[in-house]
């Protein structure tokens, strides 16, 4: 089992649109052997994080234990988006 890790960013409606960067675990589908049962193409949602600027420091948060699980889905949409754009896999998903 080989997950990718990988990061972009993007905005999110419930963070008031503000930019987030998110971190995600690429699991490609592995097909079926004698041995080895196979197991599908996904995405787990590691880290959402928000910048929060003031005069005196800037701090980071991850927003994801808190996000709806419609945000989530909406994410893991987008991460599987990104994926297609740095092309390179056929996974169906």
């Amino acid at each position: 089992m080989s997950k990718n890790n990988h990061t972009f960013t993007t905005h999110l409606r419930q963070a008031n649109d503000l930019p987030v960067q998110v971190q995600f675990d690429h699991q490609p589908q592995e097909k079926q052997t004698h041995d080895y049962p196979g197991c599908d193409a996904e995405v787990t949602l590691c880290e959402v994080l928000i910048s929060v600027t003031d005069e005196y420091a800037c701090e980071t948060y991850d927003v994801l234990p808190v996000l709806s699980n419609l945000s989530q889905v909406s994410l893991r949409v987008k991460c599987w988006a990104h994926l297609e754009i740095l092309g390179g896999f056929d996974d169906e998903h």
